[in-house]
């Protein structure tokens, strides 16, 4: 395919996601909280409102590296000398969240087209981002949050990575830092292992280290599980507190889960030849990248921290995210595919090959879908979204040999949409089968892991092993037998 081929898809990739969210805008349900502002939204709009320095003393930390949406929000009203009211705020904040989901999606194709994957990736791309619940329903539906802005950011990383524009990547990266938490460091390691030339790749494994690695974590991941419910007390953000005759279950699941998606990831030369403290120490990408970071956490730790911030330390986040593995069994994956949609279930039959997509992006890539493994622990989805889209990039590169028809290629899409929710009503309360009356709220926290009842997580969870079994039977097994 020509170049100027792959950018006609690109572009037509690109329109399709501003045609759908149109659609999705102007049907006009807004979630109902505080105004049309939602939760977080609050202290977003607050920022967005009045931009001033005692408005910023006083944030917990994990808002201060948030600021950058709301800034730009402020400054376009301001510039626009439109009135800065809470209607007003949640419309600049719906047209940045469209901007943001359409020039991601563009750059993500961009960085296909760069590898020269074909039409048919490009399109399951656009469906696992574009049609996602997290994309296709709540943005529109809870406008006022960073997570779309933290899309694009994620979708410019891996464009700026698979391209090798470093400059641009350094630019992203420090975007990031006021994005996303998680960015300034997934960044970091883009720019400190780069993605290199093929003849450059060691070949060769380190299965010694990848299982050290793997059965560490496992290991880890056990005792502090174990330390969290010792203490008796849920971390905040839980709905629902763990089923008790089912932790020693959901603990394994989790153990496993870590084990079996790191010692295979990590069994990789390359990843591992560029942490020698020689080569570290003798990189000028290091000592920018740290000297970076470091600043920037200088910056942050100036902050004037709120009187709740112990809740929103490094400690208490990772708290949040093992404790929420073991509320329900296997709620993480349930709480994903969910948020994300059902293509993601091909990361749990493809792994293998989806370890060679990763492994030839460059080291870099791969110790950020490491990142990602560990990060996914957690069922709180929206944490994942600034690294969705690599994830979604490794899938669809690694599904390129498999040989499906344009059928079974549009139903994963139609797939996509009926997980998205889009056509579920959540802006007032509705009464259902075997559910009487459901509040609005259960509604729109319905795809959310860390917020699924038991109830609503046992329907749900055979849902999505339906689905499972469908797509492996249909897609992974029948690919095979050809």
């Amino acid at each position: 395919m020509s170049p100027a081929a792959r950018l006609r898809a690109d572009l037509l990739a690109t329109g399709a996601t501003l045609a759908v969210l149109l659609v999705v805008v102007l049907r006009g349900d807004r979630i109902p909280a505080n105004g049309g502002l939602g939760y977080d939204g609050v202290r977003y709009a607050a920022i967005a409102r009045d931009f001033t320095l005692d408005r910023l003393s006083g944030l917990q930390p994990y808002m201060f590296q948030r600021i950058l949406p709301p800034a730009i929000v402020h400054a376009s009203l301001r510039v626009l000398g439109v009135p800065r009211t809470d209607r007003n705020i949640i419309r600049a904040f719906l047209v940045l969240d469209i901007a943001a989901i359409v020039l991601g999606v563009l750059l993500w194709c961009r960085a296909a087209s760069a590898l020269e994957l074909s039409n048919r990736a490009r399109f399951l791309g656009f469906a696992a981002l574009s049609l996602a619940h997290a994309n296709l329903r709540i943005a529109p539906f809870n406008p006022v949050m960073t997570d779309s802005a933290a899309f694009l950011v994620g979708c410019a990383m891996l464009y700026c990575h698979l391209t090798r524009r470093w400059l641009g990547l350094a630019v992203v990266t420090l975007a990031g830092a006021f994005t996303w938490p998680v960015a300034m460091y997934a960044g970091g390691l883009l720019l400190v292992f780069p993605r290199e030339e093929e003849e450059k790749r060691d070949p060769g494994g380190a299965p010694r280290r990848a299982l050290a690695a793997a059965l560490s974590a496992s290991i880890l991941a056990l005792a502090f599980i174990g330390w969290i419910l010792a203490s008796d007390r849920a971390p905040v953000g839980i709905y629902e507190r763990h089923i008790r005759p089912l932790v020693p279950l959901s603990s394994a699941l989790t153990a496993l889960y870590l084990f079996f998606a790191l010692r295979p990831l990590l069994d990789d030369g390359s990843a591992w030849a560029c942490l020698r403290p020689g080569r570290v120490l003798r990189s000028g990408r290091f000592w920018l990248v740290a000297t970076g970071v470091l600043a920037l956490r200088a910056i942050f730790s100036l902050v004037p921290r709120a009187a709740d911030s112990r809740n929103f330390s490094t400690l208490s986040h990772f708290r949040r995210i093992f404790y929420q593995s073991v509320v329900q069994p296997g709620v993480s994956i349930v709480g994903h595919t969910l948020y994300y949609g059902p293509f993601l279930l091909f990361l749990v039959f493809q792994w293998k090959p989806v370890i060679g997509s990763i492994r030839r992006q460059g080291p870099g890539f791969v110790w950020v879908m490491a990142l990602t493994v560990l990060l996914a622990v957690g069922s709180n989805s929206r944490q994942l979204i600034f690294l969705y889209p690599f994830v979604v990039f490794a899938l669809v590169h690694a599904t390129e040999r498999m040989s499906w028809g344009r059928i079974r290629t549009m139903s994963i899409a139609v797939l996509c949409v009926v997980f998205s929710k889009v056509w579920l009503p959540m802006d007032r309360d509705l009464v259902l089968p075997f559910f009487d009356d459901v509040a609005w709220r259960t509604l729109f926290m319905s795809s959310q892991g860390h917020w699924l009842n038991h109830r609503l997580y046992a329907i749900e969870a055979a849902g999505v092993v339906g689905v499972a079994f469908l797509l492996f039977f249909s897609y992974v097994r029948g690919a095979r037998s050809k």
